[in-house]
């Protein structure tokens, strides 16, 4: 018994260099180890999702997100993927009435193995639930920015017209409508389309809506404006050896154009090019012929006056 106590001493009080060694050994070693597993990240605003029996709707809710903090090792971290992280709140079989507080705890939460919940905040809320209710009311296309000069929204046109909004009945009678999210005039010139998600018609309680997405057609138009010029002269299209004189009378006419105000402003009766087909007419003859004018293809005729002109063609 002596011999064995006389050992134990010696492996405590000898070889002190040693045992020092391994302490500072293991300290670095534990060191390093928390080095490599305790990086952190704060995810803000992680959806809470709440499941509940069916017929069943969240009426009131204190929070729709939480604050989660995370810690676990650099690779782990980098593999969490916020789209892919949720608190659910499974209530399903629950018994619940009234105002009910429930806690929030790391089982809630999905995330990829290897990755600890430090904080939950809030790691509380309060809930009250309603009887699910459905009604079908029109959809509203909501519009933002700004039309390009010239350009109007002549129609919109939404398919389908209403939807089905599902949620607490004590809300869903107050609902007259819902919104599309913003749809964007700016820098639109021509006429399109796109599918817009629904809007939720409350931030205090969610909806669901079916469809989810609908169909908005939107019909552009430019401005249009008129314009007359006086004084246009008329051409005569001709071949250049035809051998007759040709006058026509009268000379000029009035043209009144339409098109978007800038382009109908750049325009002046030098460069309005009025003229009658005179191809195939005979000598000594005379002709009353229609006046036409070429103009840019932003621009269209809208009267010409006078409409006709006579056209004589003498034997010289």
């Amino acid at each position: 018994m002596e011999t064995e106590k006389f050992f134990l001493l010696r492996i405590v009080t000898e070889n002190k260099s040693l045992k020092l060694l391994a302490l500072v050994l293991a300290v670095i070693t534990w060191y390093a180890i928390q080095g490599v597993i305790n990086f952190e990240i704060d995810l803000i605003d992680v959806p809470l999702r709440i499941e509940l029996d069916k017929g069943w709707a969240v009426l009131d809710r204190t929070a729709d997100e939480v604050d989660i903090l995370f810690k676990g090792s650099q690779e782990d971290l980098l593999r969490l993927n916020r789209d892919y992280v949720e608190v659910l709140l499974d209530l399903r079989g629950d018994d619940i009435r009234g105002v009910t507080e429930l806690t929030i705890t790391p089982d809630m939460v999905r995330v990829p193995a290897g990755i600890r919940i430090v904080d939950i905040r809030p790691n509380r809320i309060s809930i009250s639930l309603d009887q699910e209710g459905a009604k079908t009311v029109p959809v509203k296309v909501e519009m933002k920015g700004t039309m390009p000069d010239g350009y109007e929204v002549e129609k919109v046109v939404c398919t389908p017209a209403a939807v089905v909004v599902k949620g607490p009945l004590q809300r869903i009678s107050e609902i007259e409508r819902v919104r599309t999210v913003p749809l964007v005039l700016d820098n639109r010139h021509f006429s399109f389309d796109e599918r817009l998600a629904l809007a939720s018609p409350s931030e205090h309680w969610t909806a669901q809506m079916e469809p989810e997405k609908v169909k908005v057609e939107v019909t552009v138009n430019a401005h249009t404006a008129t314009r007359l010029i006086s004084g246009v002269d008329v051409h005569a299209l001709i071949k250049s050896n035809y051998g007759a004189g040709l006058s026509i009378a009268p000379a000029r006419v009035d043209v009144t154009l339409k098109g978007r105000e800038e382009a109908l402003a750049r325009l002046s009766a030098k460069e309005l090019n009025a003229y009658v087909e005179c191809a195939g007419l005979e000598p000594a003859a005379r002709y009353e012929l229609p006046v036409r004018v070429d103009v840019p293809p932003d621009v269209a005729v809208s009267s010409i006056e006078p409409s006709t002109v006579n056209v004589t063609l003498d034997v010289r």
